[in-house]
């Protein structure tokens, strides 16, 4: 695998996530690539940061984080079990997009990957 043999998926919980995974799976496995998960939720990063944020506003923020990690985990699983490398990871940047962008520009994917909704 080269350095860019690499699919970065953005996983929008609304927007028929196992499909989008499994597409990006099935594209994937032709191109030889390892999956990026990336879960995007920026109230998260609001509830951490600020000064006037409170203790149980930071405990929700870890608690949904958590949460996050093990619906993204569960998404993952199918696709581990057919023996592709899945990375898994939650944007917190605001705005989401700007963070998308900041983590394809690292990441320097092959593919990047959005499921859409009509």
């Amino acid at each position: 695998m080269s350095e860019n043999d690499k699919i970065l998926v953005v996983v929008e919980p609304d927007i028929h996530p196992e499909e989008v995974i499994a597409r990006a799976a099935w594209l994937a496995d032709l191109a030889k690539c390892e999956l990026h998960l990336l879960m995007c939720d920026s109230d998260i990063g609001a509830l951490r940061e600020g000064l006037l944020v409170s203790n149980e506003a930071h405990e929700i923020a870890d608690k949904i984080f958590h949460a996050q990690t093990e619906i993204l985990d569960d998404l993952a699983a199918p696709v581990r079990e057919q023996g592709l490398v899945v990375h898994t990871r939650i944007l917190e940047e605001r705005p989401i997009a700007e963070g998308v962008l900041h983590e394809a520009l690292n990441l320097e994917p092959r593919f990047v990957i959005k499921g859409t909704q009509y």
